[in-house]
């Protein structure tokens, strides 16, 4: 995949921003 964002569901974004920030901690 070139220059295309990945735009999940507004959920999986939520789920995913949490992992990160379980990640970078």
């Amino acid at each position: 995949i070139e220059g295309v964002d990945f735009k999940p569901c507004p959920i999986c974004r939520r789920q995913i921003h949490k992992v990160r920030r379980l990640i970078s901690s």
